[in-house]
């Protein structure tokens, strides 16, 4: 081959690798493509070339974010520019319609005419994802926000003095997520929900309602199949025949949450604070024996001690429960964890999410029996393992139950666990009695 050809096709090859392959594709892909970074980062490769000038106003999904900026004189200045920005981009912006609009004005606060025109701009648009954050008071949200047909997810955080109007219809909304909501009246919560009639993932999560009003939050909702309420300080009534997973946490005495028609019920995860007064306890054991039909359940916080108060015979049956996920166990609580695996009779998976005792050994033993278990489990996860002579008495009587247990997972606890403890604790399991010879021990890192 002669010098000039390979000359040539050397050339032929540099050119190629120095060709702009990305900028070559059509410009509803690049628009595309622009639209899983942030709005201000999608709008700042228009510098790149005078092909890049204007692709970032054919992207379905606008993100706007007020920066975090500290002294009058440069809040007033980033308030300014952030304004001048949003404005910007919603003008020269073409693609109709837009998947996902977000918008999050920190604790900075705009007039109520912005705030409209920006929402109401997105709604125009035909807006899908539509999620709205104002720290700051805003006196209503846009009217047409509340009769917008092509809503699909809806998320409101940080809005005070919330209120909706008299006439509502929201017939797409899927997923409707409240965070830190401070409601005029209950009335606008029943108005909101009872518009979704498609509704079926409601997130309720520190939000407020007037003490003064109507107590007692009614839920009812037949498409619903998530439901998720934590850190409210009322009482919710859910009446939803297709729900499927329910996450509940409260830290308020007087919160209380009451099931109805949830037969369909799945996946139940309740977490509770410190013991309350008799009659908000008694609601919250109500509770955890209302979803004694689930497959999985998670009893944190201090699930397990709220049932101390029950008789034996008070106690459901858990006939489809597969999966059980405990919180903080102490000596007394241990014959609840023996009902359970006496009288769920699938139970395969048992895990101990603050390790299976939380007691000072003098304490111990517990003053109830271990009774004997006959169960299907064939695993068991123990977390912040120490070895202590508590836990191997335990672990002693799972294994020596568990007829057909499979692994004994223990996550050791690293901040109170040496090596010479692991090594002495490893040696006293190696030498338990087990019902099942095919289970295996494994020790791992915790969070690993």
């Amino acid at each position: 081959m002669s010098r000039a050809l390979k000359c040539s096709k050397v050339s032929e090859v540099k050119d190629q690798e120095q060709t702009d392959r990305i900028s070559s594709l059509p410009d509803d892909l690049l628009g595309y493509m622009l639209s899983f970074l942030p709005t201000k980062s999608a709008v700042g490769t228009s510098i790149l070339s005078s092909r890049w000038r204007y692709l970032h106003t054919l992207t379905n999904c606008l993100s706007f974010k007020t920066p975090l900026e500290f002294g009058q004189t440069k809040i007033k200045a980033q308030k300014k520019a952030f304004k001048k920005f949003v404005n910007r981009v919603l003008v020269l912006h073409k693609t109709s319609p837009i998947r996902k609009f977000s918008l999050d004005c920190g604790r900075y606060v705009f007039d109520d005419l912005d705030l409209h025109t920006w929402v109401s701009a997105a709604i125009l648009k035909e807006v899908e994802q539509l999620h709205l954050s104002f720290i700051g008071q805003i006196n209503a949200l846009p009217y047409r926000l509340f009769s917008c047909q092509t809503i699909v997810e809806l998320k409101l955080s940080n809005i005070e003095r919330f209120r909706v109007p008299e006439s509502i219809a929201l017939p797409n909304l899927k997923i409707l997520h409240l965070y830190a909501m401070i409601f005029m009246d209950t009335d606008s919560f029943h108005k909101l929900v009872s518009a979704c009639s498609l509704l079926e993932e409601l997130e309720v999560i520190r939000c407020k309602w007037p003490m003064d009003l109507d107590y007692h939050l009614r839920l009812s909702s037949r498409e619903l199949k998530r439901l998720k309420i934590k850190c409210c300080e009322d009482q919710f009534q859910v009446d939803a025949p297709n729900l499927a997973y329910l996450e509940y946490y409260t830290i308020y005495a007087d919160a209380a949450l009451s099931l109805k028609n949830t037969d369909r019920l799945l996946t139940a995860i309740l977490e509770f604070p410190l013991i309350k007064d008799s009659i908000s306890n008694q609601l919250d054991v109500a509770l955890i024996k209302a979803v004694c039909h689930v497959k999985e359940l998670h009893l944190l916080g201090e699930a397990l001690p709220y049932l101390t108060c029950l008789a034996d015979d008070q106690i459901p049956s858990y006939l489809n429960l597969v999966k059980l996920h405990l919180g903080r166990c102490s000596y007394n609580t241990w014959k609840y964890v023996t009902y359970w695996l006496a009288n769920s009779p699938q139970l395969e998976t048992l895990i101990f999410e603050k390790g299976v005792v939380s007691t000072r050994e003098d304490e111990w033993p517990p003053n109830v029996a271990l009774v004997s278990f006959s169960s299907r489990v064939k695993g068991i996860e123990v977390c912040h393992f120490r070895g202590f002579k508590t836990e191997l008495v335990l672990l002693k009587y799972l294994l020596g139950n568990a007829e057909v247990l499979q692994s004994l997972t223990l996550y050791k606890d690293y901040y109170n666990m040496s090596m010479e403890e692991e090594l002495q604790a490893s040696n006293e399991l190696l030498t338990l009695p087990r019902a099942s010879r095919a289970c295996v021990v494994h020790f791992r890192k915790f969070g690993a």
